[in-house]
């Protein structure tokens, strides 16, 4: 067949492209999870997030005819982080279209690239989320490393000074240098536990699952296939919580995470990752195009977030 750069884009069919980008969110736990929870609708110059700090002091028990405050009470503010774009490309040179006649032959190496594709966003989404945010001037995602720290790593998140300004804006953070243990996690899930919220998620390495899958699996089995089975993902649960591994989680570390203030937030459009569709450049004998990702990972309320670090294996 006569390939051209439109028959491209007619033979990379619709569903492929929801394929490989629904696959993109559906290749770790950590994008699945979030995916599941993440915002929409959200635009503007900055990502704005409402963040609770106080309760508010008007109200109380009373009694027959006695006056109810009606203070004017600050109780809430907005925590502001920049937008973060990602972007893989994808090339279908002059060569590969002159060597591959046939719609079969190019649908192959199409479906190669995308897959490519697909791992690539998803490497690169992860990493982002697992980072501070401070990689490839600051145009890294803010992640977890920033979100989950007690402002000695990241003294200012969303706009928020933690250290002194704020110091309701830490995150639960604590140095193990030493082997996971029940013990270690309990009590970190205590702290992080009020009445009914809880962490929902526990994301570490696969060397710390190992050990913690030793010490927790001959009492927990029937409930960590269960787990397995259901989460789509290899999980022991910990207090009901799945613990699973995410590759680009940072040796020695394990987060608890509570997606009730732990968000995903694309951009209005970008829901999904974007295909541009093939565009043929006027210097070159190549068709390009390109999978795009605009958004933020953000927390409203780091109290409820923490990690543990420098645990040994």
């Amino acid at each position: 067949m006569a390939l051209t750069y439109n028959t491209l884009n007619s033979v990379t069919r619709e569903e492929v492209i929801r394929d490989v980008t629904d696959n993109i969110f559906n290749a770790t736990p950590v994008l699945k999870w979030l995916r599941s929870n993440q915002v929409t609708g959200k635009s503007g110059t900055k990502l704005q997030v409402p963040v609770s700090y106080a309760r508010n002091t008007n109200a109380g028990s009373y009694s027959g005819a006695d006056n109810f405050l009606a203070n004017s009470i600050e109780t809430a503010t907005k925590a502001e982080f920049n937008w973060k774009d990602y972007y893989v490309s994808v090339v279908f040179t002059g060569d590969e279209k002159d060597q591959n006649k046939g719609k079969n032959a190019v649908v192959d190496v199409i479906d190669h690239k995308l897959e490519n594709a697909r791992m690539t966003m998803t490497y690169q989404l992860t990493t982002g989320l697992f980072s501070a945010g401070t990689g490839n001037s600051n145009k890294d995602l803010t992640g977890l490393l920033a979100a989950v720290d007690d402002g000695t790593g990241t003294a200012t998140y969303g706009g928020i000074e933690r250290l002194t300004d704020a110091t309701w804006w830490k995150a639960k953070k604590t140095a193990l240098s030493d082997y996971i243990s029940l013990a270690a996690m309990q009590s970190m899930y205590g702290d992080l536990t009020d009445g009914e919220i809880r962490p929902d998620m526990i994301v570490t390495t696969q060397d710390v699952w190992d050990d913690l899958w030793e010490i927790i699996t001959p009492i927990q089995r029937s409930d960590s296939e269960k787990m397995s089975a259901n989460y789509g993902f290899r999980a022991i649960t910990f207090n009901g919580t799945p613990v699973v591994v995410d590759a680009q989680c940072t040796a020695g570390y394990m987060y608890f995470l509570n997606s009730k203030f732990l968000k995903l937030y694309p951009m209005s459009g970008y829901e999904n990752v974007k295909w541009t569709g093939w565009k043929e450049p006027v210097a070159q004998d190549v068709g390009v195009g390109q999978f795009l990702w605009k958004g933020q990972l953000a927390c409203s309320n780091c109290r409820y977030q923490g990690r543990i670090d420098t645990i040994t294996t």
